[in-house]
């Protein structure tokens, strides 16, 4: 939800290239506008966060060789992104998760290395996604196995959800407290 009443969604572009977008929708539902995030080429998915009132972060899935997941910021609510940059965290091209704890932290669920996804893990960041915790493994599978395409929620009494596709047989769901 913004503050003048709309609502903006975090989309993508997947024919011929990849690349990640932002749609902003006004207070009647009408869309406003739809901007392609700078430096987000080869980039989909974006997963966002609320920080303030004015401040979002954006974290996108990578499809390019460097494997590694990139992130975006706006501070005027959405307006205006900054390119796209490649975090110290590695992704093989696979689909994330990000949210905003009531505490403040932001949750990040991913596959925790540059090829296949054997692994799923959680990490936590306190400063607004500039640097984040050493990843937490909640799956660690091998060889064929794949865990994929997390899903993340927090109940208002504080509870973490984690949903996600495990084996690409079923969906997973697990819940913790925020203190892991």
């Amino acid at each position: 939800a913004l503050a003048d009443g709309g609502l903006a969604l975090p989309v993508y572009h997947e024919f011929i290239a990849k690349r990640g977008e932002w749609l902003r929708l006004g207070a009647d539902g009408l869309p406003v506008d739809k901007r392609r995030l700078p430096g987000a080429a080869r980039s989909l998915q974006p997963a966002p966060a609320v920080l303030d009132g004015q401040r979002a972060l954006l974290l996108l899935r990578d499809t390019s060789p460097l494997h590694r997941i990139r992130a975006s910021a706006s501070d005027d609510g959405g307006r205006s992104w900054t390119p796209a940059r490649a975090l110290d965290l590695p992704n093989p091209d696979a689909g994330i998760a990000l949210l905003r704890l009531h505490d403040g932290r932001l949750l990040l669920a991913y596959n925790p290395q540059e090829s296949n996804r054997t692994r799923l893990a959680l990490a936590l960041s306190g400063d607004d996604g500039e640097t984040w915790s050493p990843p937490r493994l909640v799956e660690d599978g091998e060889g064929e196995d794949e865990f994929s395409y997390p899903s993340l929620l927090q109940q208002a009494n504080g509870t973490i959800h984690l949903a996600y596709t495990w084996q690409r047989r079923q969906i997973k769901h697990m819940s913790f407290a925020p203190d892991w």
